[in-house]
């Protein structure tokens, strides 16, 4: 008798849970898929930071985005993407008593833009940024580099993907 009864009250439960949160905007949602025209482009990063013009290259291919080498011969269909460089930024969080920084927020942003062969600006510039904490900014030098050399890469990762992401939604 007492399943009977759990099953009786479950139901309803779980049908109101999922009116809540259809009601409320929710969707589960696939990878955004670019608009056709950037299906061939010319990328042009100025970001200064290797790993991040890697990660934009492996994501865009990975996106189906055929990357043109500048200099080939350039045709009307091609936009150039340009992502400008990145500029980071640094909040001290926490500090122990001799004033060693224990914590920290780095925030990296960049702003990109994507013209046409003739130079004309089609969409952007847009801003994109990332950020990530910081911690065991206390303990030994390798330790320290270590944690941040990973940390930078993943937050490089990040903001590529924020940029396709971005990308997605752009009217071309």
């Amino acid at each position: 008798m007492m399943t009977t009864k759990a099953q009786f009250i479950r139901l309803p439960v779980l049908l109101a849970l999922a009116l809540i949160i259809s009601a409320c905007g929710f969707h589960l949602r696939g990878p955004n898929p670019l608009p056709p025209s950037l299906q061939r482009i010319v990328l042009n990063s100025q970001s200064g930071f290797i790993s991040f013009d890697q990660a934009l290259n492996s994501a865009l291919q990975r996106s189906g985005i055929t990357i043109v080498k500048r200099g080939t011969l350039l045709s009307d269909d091609i936009l150039e993407l340009t992502v400008n460089p990145i500029e980071s930024q640094e909040i001290i969080l926490g500090t122990a008593s001799n004033n060693d920084i224990l914590q920290l927020e780095r925030q990296l942003t960049t702003h990109y833009f994507i013209r046409q062969t003739d130079g004309k600006s089609v969409y952007g510039p847009r801003r994109i940024s990332t950020n990530k904490l910081f911690t065991e900014q206390d303990a030994s030098v390798n330790t320290k580099e270590a944690f941040n050399e990973v940390a930078l890469s993943e937050m490089a990762e990040a903001l590529a993907e924020k940029l396709l992401v971005d990308l997605s939604y752009a009217p071309l």
